[in-house]
């Protein structure tokens, strides 16, 4: 699937000074998704933010054409004249497959967020809540081991180096104990983070999808 390029062209050609500015909040939204989709470092779903990326900027450039054939057909004015409405037709399919390109990057782009909802949360998600419940799981196994040991030290009276070699291993469940904290803390923030990114992708889409198209033209 390629942007057309006619008006583009047809435009750059008769007024070669101007360019295509995009209105603000559409830029922001398209700006939002993108960013989206530059954040995450997870590998398995690294092609499917490469293809965002992809289809947002073609969104951009489809939205662009918009603006260059609507604002032909603006400036052109009224089909009165005789052969005035041959123009007046061939602007207007360029305005149509511009519209019809931007339709079919929209629909794309939808179901490859829908493809990274699945992923992300149904798959990765899962995996991280699996990631969790087997460090609450070491983590009991320390704690029971430290309370076990501690209870030993009444039978290593004048015992040092027993004593001392059981003082090193609580040393160790400890320290483990700390890093498990650590690490249920990095996976429910990752957890929250793939959420939001999510929510945050949809949301964007929507803006994108709701945007007035009527409103690519330019001044």
């Amino acid at each position: 699937m390629a942007v057309p390029q006619e008006a583009r062209t047809m435009y750059m050609t008769m007024y070669d000074q101007e360019t295509a500015e995009m209105p603000t909040e559409l830029t922001f939204v398209l700006d939002l998704i993108q960013n989206e989709a530059v954040t995450p470092k997870i590998d398995t779903a690294e092609d499917l933010f490469e293809s965002i990326q992809r289809e947002t900027l073609f969104i951009e450039e489809a939205a662009e054409e918009q603006a260059f054939a609507r604002t032909l057909l603006r400036r052109f004015g009224l089909p009165y004249l005789p052969g005035a409405e041959k123009v007046w037709v061939m602007l207007s399919e360029y305005l149509t497959n511009a519209k019809e390109a931007t339709e079919q990057a929209q629909a794309q782009l939808e179901q490859t967020i829908e493809q990274v909802k699945a992923l992300l949360i149904h798959q990765l998600t899962i995996e991280k809540e699996e990631e969790l419940e087997e460090l609450h799981r070491e983590e009991k196994q320390h704690l029971a081991g430290t309370t076990l040991l501690q209870e030993t030290n009444t039978a290593l009276l004048n015992e040092d180096e027993l004593a001392a070699q059981k003082d090193e291993a609580i040393d160790q469940k400890e320290e483990r104990l700390r890093i498990i904290s650590v690490q249920k803390i990095q996976i429910k923030s990752s957890i929250e983070s793939m959420r939001a990114m999510v929510s945050n992708l949809i949301a964007s889409f929507s803006g994108v999808k709701q945007f007035d198209k009527t409103q690519l033209v330019m001044a």
